[in-house]
């Protein structure tokens, strides 16, 4: 039996450095929901925004346009906003049979991410001007899983 287990925090989502952003309110009061199922069916990032933005004067994360002019409030990374813990499980069991002195046989099971853990980021909107998109997930970062046999005859 073999397996390997791996499992990093989620990294803090980026907000293009490029673009000036404005929010009224404390910045440190927007979550991420990321991965997580909202008890009805659905998951936060995938079905709906994954962001919790408080609104502040009825409004929330503004991107100023060339029209408008201030100073950028909203840091490039937030750390309460982040995208969900990565968690990846392998597992492998093997079995060698000797027929012989010099004659083996080798089968092999293998299950690449055996739990099927999806992890989801890099293709998130993050743009809050665009509230059809902002805050939802359109790609995954990890393969599904993947289950191999193998045999190998040795003579």
């Amino acid at each position: 039996m073999n397996g390997t287990y791996e499992w990093q925090s989620g990294e803090p989502f980026t907000l293009s450095p490029t673009q000036v952003w404005y929010y009224g309110g404390d910045v440190k009061q927007i979550t991420t929901l990321t991965g997580q199922d909202n008890g009805q069916g659905q998951i936060y990032g995938i079905d709906i925004s994954a962001f919790q933005v408080p609104t502040v004067n009825g409004s929330g994360i503004v991107r100023l346009n060339n029209f408008n002019t201030g100073l950028r409030n909203v840091p490039t990374t937030l750390d309460s906003a982040r995208n969900q813990p990565f968690l990846n499980v392998n597992l492998s069991l093997s079995k060698s049979f000797k027929f012989g002195e010099t004659t083996k046989l080798q089968l092999r099971a293998e299950a690449i991410n055996a739990f099927n853990h999806p992890y989801f980021g890099s293709g998130i909107g993050l743009d809050p001007s665009n509230t059809g998109t902002f805050g939802i997930v359109t790609t995954q970062r990890n393969n599904p899983r993947d289950i191999q046999f193998g045999a190998k005859f040795v003579f």
